[in-house]
């Protein structure tokens, strides 16, 4: 129900109210509605994570383990290039990161939390190490 000013005139002009209330009783009412609609906004907006110190934490671990990881693949890819020449690296590494972009894609798509979205870059950065493990494995 919206009370308007005119309808406060109303009441006191039948002896409800005394018209020197109809301006508190008016502004009143506007706070009350707009810490209503402030509640309302704050209550739609999600919680931001208790933990900081941990989110903080697993973004550093994956930026440092992909940033190892990148460092490794460096060391690599000049063996990788005399051995397989530019065009199929470059075409190695274009397919990699049209997969990861798809990764990371797909994670966002479903709202998954901000850990493990980085769980699986590093993961995906990692993969160079595994694959350089394997060869030399044989």
């Amino acid at each position: 129900m919206k009370i308007k000013r005119e309808d406060l005139v109303d009441a006191a002009g039948a002896g409800l109210l005394q018209y020197r209330q109809i301006d508190p009783l008016l502004i009143f009412l506007l706070q009350r509605d707009v810490a209503a609609r402030r509640r309302a906004l704050h209550e739609q907006v999600p919680a931001e994570p208790a933990e900081k110190g941990q989110v903080l934490l697993s973004l550093l671990g994956g930026m440092l383990g992909i940033a190892a990881a990148a460092l490794f693949a460096l060391l690599v890819t000049v063996p990788a290039v005399r051995m397989f020449g530019l065009g199929s690296l470059l075409t190695l590494t274009l397919l990699y990161a049209f997969c990861a972009f798809r990764l990371t894609a797909w994670f966002r798509e479903r709202g998954t939390g901000l850990s493990i979205r980085i769980l699986s870059g590093s993961g995906i950065a990692l993969m160079p190490l595994a694959i350089f493990a394997l060869e030399q494995a044989r």
